[in-house]
């Protein structure tokens, strides 16, 4: 309206010709709310003329409009005293809101309430219009109450009335789950459970429904729990029914538990209620057996709300008792029944009697088919048990039939004597029998048998025996032996002893020299032959010249033992003593045993009777005198022998088990007498009848003498052990037994001699225990045996009467065989020496030793592994040691060198008899090859190779310009003196190529000299004219190549390199070819000037003096091509990288580097003389070794060898060299070497 009123304002005031009124329709007013202009230029024209008028209508924008708000509000409702204030506090708030800009903007947020004072929250809308705009802000007014209203309550409960012990129980459960009921926060809040609920009943279960409402001052709530009680289920029990036996019903009280505890088993609860606990009836126990009884069982069970119970029995019934009779005892006498057949029907008659009168549980009836009646004749008695048993009981009667025999034989009535002694020499027809008389209680008696043994004449002394045996009519016999001794009519034997044939001066008791008896002998009977030649082990005595031999090789002291050829008076062998006697008694025995059966043929019928026996001597040589009563001696044969020969044994029997003993190692038979003991009874036989006697066997033993015989062992040394040396020590006890009085007592033991005695006028009663005494020294033969037996017989003398007794004394010897074997092995070092290599060797000694207390036999040795040397001990005695029987040899393998040890057994095994008794000894050798610290070399002709490549690939150019890298040329000599070779660093490689090898001499710098400046150094090829450089300068590049080269410690002039397999490897523990062995000797010359363990630097040194113009003086150190030489070995011995070892450096010392003096196990001296044209070598070693002595010269040169073989320790050795006037050296070099160590020393001539 406004801009139409303003555009209805332009006007044409004048309008010329007429102008045409300008049109404004098309303009429009600026949109209110936006603003804007409108420019119109009003103008118009004629012909004439024209005007115009611009004019504009600008309306402005309204500005915008800005709505403000109060921040969002929130506080404690404890802040504010009443609800007055929260009021006024929002009223306030509400003052925030506000509007500016715009057009009369208009703003309203309608009629908004504070929050209560319990808490909540107002949220205000604020709404603004006006002419162009419209527009809203909210903002919250939070009113926070800090005590919310919380209403709490317990969980619903829900159980069994079993976990409760009773009602109260459930109330008080109850009463502690309703004070979960309650309420908190809130303005003054008041809960209350609604109405007065009550828990469930225990027993009857349910649910108790609890409400609880809360009011306070901002509102109020409620809330529901449930208390639910489940109620058990009523319990039960099964069982079985009643149970009725009998004891018959079972087999035994094992049955009848089972039965019963089956029946136990059916008890059973079948419904809990709240779990009870099911009765124990493990303590009820089944009727016994055979008592019986009752058991009645009341199972019953209670929980919390119900009971329940039953009631069974198990009963069994007792069998009566088992019963039996029978008939009373019978006795009868055989004469009661006509024969046997009568005497069975009585007997079965009485077997009929016996009964079964109660059976129990049924019984089995005994079998009486078994019982027969008693022979009739022999009588006896039959003993019947008649016993049953059952279940329960047992019943049983004994009850015998006796029949009295006839067992009664007949009997003599006159009584002839058992034993006759006939007159000597009775016939046998001419026996003086006295025949028996019979008779019998029962009537006739029957000879049977009538028999003389033997039948016919016997060899006197003889003893027949006649028996008649008779019988009466039931048989029963009867016997009388009676017996005859017919003596011999008394014959002389005579002997001589071993004593008597060995003596020149001896003779026979009729006056024939021993010399004559043996030689008419000999004549009529030789040659004289004893052992068995068959065996190859024999004696033979000559006819001719035997005689003589027995006198010269008569008497003999020592031991008995098998022969072990076929000797003679002209082969004695080993049997001869250092006296020239023999030294075996059982052969000498034999020989003078088979001299006197030749002398007396009758000897050897002799029947020996007994072991023990007397000799009476004649009163004549050869004659049948009378003798004197007193004098006797006894002897005894050794019981041993006199057992082992048989029944009646004659003296040829003796001589042939001699024979047998003398060649044969083994007598046959468990029970062989020893040989000693056979030539004791050789001996007895051959003393018993010297110079002729009676002999008279020991009678049985009479009762009017006693003795008792004593031994006790006494230990000598060594103390515990029984040996040989020990002693038994007898006492003996002699008792007058009888009623005689002897006039004389003496004790005769055929194996000591008695001391004491004798005794006389020995009254009846007496007992004497200490006259008679004794020492037996044990012999060796006696520990093997394992026993001695001693036998001692004491004569009383009484009248012209002797009455005798014997008592032996058996000791037994604890037989302890033991043998002990101690090995010993020696390292022995075979080429190549200084390491432990294949090929060395392991040289083993033995010492075999009987610890034990018998001899030992046929002690061998075994070594599976070594070569084993020797043959078997044949006897080794105790307390001997062998240390030559064997010895063994073992060669090491490389898995023995790689093991780092080598542990090698030997087994010993002799023989006690049959029983092996073994020993076994291990030796050990242990080594550690040590590591070897690898060493790079080339040679001065591999460093000019031009082609040449090292053992890594590398060129050889390549590697001498990497060992002058970066810049570090390479310089000789001496730059102080002015004599100096140098290398550069630039071009260095090519120059050294070129220039070597050297050739020529080894000569001295003469001034400052390079690859630039050669001067005379070069030859017309090129190459240098100087050895000593030109190995100088390949050392000097192999120090820089192997930098512990120079450090190596040279503790001998000689040493060993090996290869390795790599290059440059560093170490090695024997990875490197056995056979590649290269041995290498720097000059001695060179070495000794050093001194001890010079180093490879210390021999760069000297050579770099040397070309420097310092020298060693003339004759008194090595020359300058000694030094050179030194160099090339150095340059040599690692070509191509080596390990180093020295030689003979001891193998526990092969360490590198090698800083240790070497161990010294070597003296030496030398003693030029200046006044003679020799030198006096001494030297000696402190242990057996091999050693070899030599002289070099100060190149090297072996001049001349003094001495090569085996020393011993200590020994010392003094080898002379005779120096010649035209030597051309000065000076020499004295080595002396062992597998373990070398001494070198020089000397210098002094004329």
């Amino acid at each position: 309206t406004a801009f139409a009123a303003w555009l209805g304002q332009f006007a044409v005031t004048g309008d010329g010709c007429g102008v045409i009124i300008p049109d404004l329709s098309g303009y429009t007013a600026p949109v209110l709310c936006e603003g804007g202009e409108v420019s119109i230029t009003y103008s118009i024209a004629d012909l004439c003329s024209s005007a115009s008028i611009t004019r504009s209508f600008t309306v402005n924008a309204p500005t915008a409009i800005v709505i403000a708000e109060p921040a969002d509000f929130s506080a404690d409702a404890t802040d504010f005293a009443d609800q007055a204030e929260i009021n006024a506090a929002f009223a306030s708030w509400l003052e925030g809101f506000g509007v500016t800009g715009g057009c009369n903007p208009q703003g309203s947020y309608g009629t908004p309430t504070a929050p209560t004072l319990c808490g909540g929250f107002t949220e205000v809308t604020y709404n603004v219009t006006d002419l162009c705009q419209t527009g809203t802000a909210t903002a919250t007014f939070t009113i926070v109450s800090p005590n919310p209203l919380v209403i709490n309550k317990p969980n619903d409960y829900s159980g069994s009335s079993c976990m409760f012990a009773d009602q109260a129980a459930v109330d008080a459960a109850f009463a502690t789950w309703l004070t979960g009921f309650s309420v908190s926060g809130g303005f003054n809040p008041v809960g209350a459970i609604v109405g007065s609920p009550v828990a469930p009943a225990l027993c009857q279960g349910g649910t108790t429904t609890v409400t609880y409402n809360v009011t306070d001052e901002c509102g109020g709530g409620s809330v529901t729990a449930t208390f639910t009680l489940i109620a058990p289920s009523a319990v039960s029990v099964e069982g079985p029914a009643d149970a009725s036996y009998t004891s018959c019903d079972f087999t035994d009280q094992t049955a009848l538990n089972t039965a019963f505890a089956a029946w136990l088993g059916q008890f059973e609860v079948t419904e809990d209620g709240c779990g009870v606990t099911a009765p124990d009836l493990s303590n009820l126990t089944a009727p016994v057996l055979c008592e019986g009884g009752v058991v009645t069982v009341t199972y019953g069970i209670t929980d919390l709300c119900s009971s329940t119970s039953i009631t069974r029995s198990f009963s069994v019934t007792a069998p009566s008792a088992v019963s039996v009779a029978g008939p009373a005892d019978a006795s009868y006498s055989s004469c009661d029944f006509a024969d046997q057949s009568a005497l069975n029907t009585a007997f079965a008659a009485w077997l009929g009697q016996f009964a079964v009168t109660g059976d129990g549980c049924g019984v089995i009836i005994p079998d009486l088919s078994g019982y027969t009646a008693p022979v009739l004749c022999e009588g006896g008695v039959v003993t019947v048990i008649f016993g049953i048993n059952d279940l329960c009981s047992s019943a049983s009667i004994t009850r015998s039939f006796t029949l009295s025999g006839d067992a009664i034989p007949p009997a003599i009535t006159n009584i002839p004597p058992s034993t006759i002694v006939a007159e000597c020499g009775t016939p046998f027809d001419l026996l003086p029998w006295q025949l028996p008389e019979w008779t019998d209680n029962c009537g006739t008696v029957t000879v049977i048998s009538d028999v003389i043994d033997p039948a016919s004449t016997a060899p006197l002394p003889a003893t027949y025996t006649r028996t008649w045996t008779v019988t009466d009519a039931c048989g029963n016999p009867a016997s009388f032996t009676q017996t005859i001794q017919v003596p011999k009519c008394e014959e002389e034997y005579c002997t001589v002893t071993q004593f008597t044939l060995g003596s020149s001066t001896a003779s026979f008791c009729d006056g024939t020299s021993s010399y004559d008896l043996m030689e008419s002998l000999l004549q009529e009977n030789g040659p004289l032959v004893v052992g068995l030649p068959a065996n190859n082990r024999s004696f033979t005595v000559p006819v001719v010249g035997g005689a003589q031999c027995i006198l010269d090789r008569f008497p003999s002291w020592n031991n008995a033992f098998v022969l072990t050829g076929n000797y003679s008076c002209g082969n004695f062998g080993d049997l001869l003593q250092p006296d020239g006697r023999f030294n075996n008694t059982l052969l000498v025995e034999a020989i003078t045993m088979q001299f006197n059966l030749w002398m007396t043929p009758a000897l050897g019928e002799l029947l020996l009777e007994n072991s023990a026996f007397y000799i009476r001597s004649a009163s004549g040589c050869g004659g049948e005198d009378d003798y004197p009563l007193d004098d006797s001696t006894y002897y005894e044969i050794p019981p041993s022998v006199y057992s082992y020969l048989g029944s009646d044994p004659t003296v040829q029997d003796l001589l042939d088990l001699a024979n047998l003993a003398l060649g044969s190692p083994v007598i046959p038979g468990p029970n062989a007498p020893t040989r000693a003991q056979i030539k004791y009874a050789l001996k007895y036989i051959n003393e018993a009848f010297e110079n002729c006697g009676f002999i008279y066997f020991v009678p049985p033993l009479s009762n009017n003498i006693e003795l008792v015989k004593t031994g006790t062992i006494i230990d000598n040394e060594p103390i515990g052990v029984h040996n040989a040396g020990d002693q038994v020590s007898y006492q003996f006890a002699v008792s007058n037994i009888g009623n005689l009085t002897f006039s004389s007592v003496y004790i005769n033991d055929p194996m000591i001699a008695v001391n004491g005695g004798p005794i006389n006028n020995m009254a009846p009663g007496v007992t004497d225990n200490t006259t008679f005494s004794g020492i037996y020294t044990l012999t060796q033969e006696d520990i093997d045996v394992g026993s001695l037996s001693n036998t001692a017989m004491v004569i009383g003398l009484a009248g012209v009467n002797a009455y005798y007794d014997t008592d032996d004394d058996v000791q037994t010897f604890i037989q302890a065989p033991s043998i002990s074997l101690v090995k010993t092995g020696t390292f022995v070092d075979n080429f190549p020496m200084g390491i432990y290599n294949a090929g060395d060797q392991i040289v083993y000694t033995f010492d075999i030793s009987n610890t034990g207390n018998v001899t030992l036999t046929d002690v061998a040795l075994s070594d599976p592994l070594a070569d084993l040397s020797g043959n078997a001990i044949e006897v080794l005695t105790p307390g001997m040691t062998n240390s030559s029987a064997y010895s063994a040899v073992y060669t090491l393998t490389e898995p023995d060198i790689a093991a780092g040890s080598f542990t090698n057994t030997a087994f010993v095994t002799g023989y006690f008899g049959t029983t092996p008794v073994t020993a076994s000894a291990e030796d050990t050798q242990a080594w550690s090859q040590p590591p070897m610290i690898e060493v790079c070399t080339l040679t001065e002709e591999g460093y000019s190779d031009q082609f040449g490549e090292f053992c890594n690939g590398q060129t050889i150019y390549d590697l001498i310009e990497s060992l002058m890298y970066p810049d570090d040329p390479l310089l000789l000599g001496l730059p102080a003196n002015g004599r100096t070779f140098s290398v550069p660093v630039d071009g260095g490689a090519q120059c050294i190529m070129d220039i070597l090898p050297g050739e020529g001499f080894a000569n001295k710098l003469t001034g400052n000299w390079g690859c630039g400046n050669f001067g005379y150094l070069l030859n017309n090829d090129g190459k240098l004219y100087n050895t000593l450089l030109s190995q100088m300068i390949a050392l000097e590049l192999n120090m820089r190549l192997s930098p512990g080269l120079a450090d190596v410690v040279l503790t001998s002039p000689e040493f060993y390199t090996r290869a390795s397999s790599a290059c440059g490897g560093g170490t090695s523990n024997g990875s490197y070819p056995l056979d590649d062995s290269l041995h290498f000797v720097i000059p001695y010359s060179v070495y000794l000037y050093l001194g001890i363990n010079p180093t490879i630097q210390d021999v760069y040194d000297l050579a770099n003096s040397a070309l420097g113009g310092v020298a060693p003086p003339p004759n008194l150190g090595p020359t300058l091509s000694d030094i050179r030489d030194a160099v090339q070995v150095i340059n040599q011995a690692f070509e191509d990288c080596r390990f180093i070892f020295f030689i003979p450096k001891p193998k526990s010392s092969l360490v590198l580097p090698l800083g240790n003096e070497l161990p010294v196990g070597i003296e030496l001296k030398v003693a030029p003389n200046p006044f003679r044209l020799f030198t006096e070598v001494s030297f000696s070693v402190d242990k057996d070794s091999r050693v070899q002595a030599q002289l070099y010269d100060m190149q090297g040169n072996l001049v001349k060898t003094l001495f090569e073989g085996n020393m011993e320790a200590g020994q010392e050795r003094t080898e002379v060299y005779n120096v010649s006037r035209n030597e051309s050296f000065a000076m020499l070099i004295c080595v002396i070497r062992t597998p373990t160590a070398i001494r070198v020393q020089r000397i210098i001539r002094t004329h």
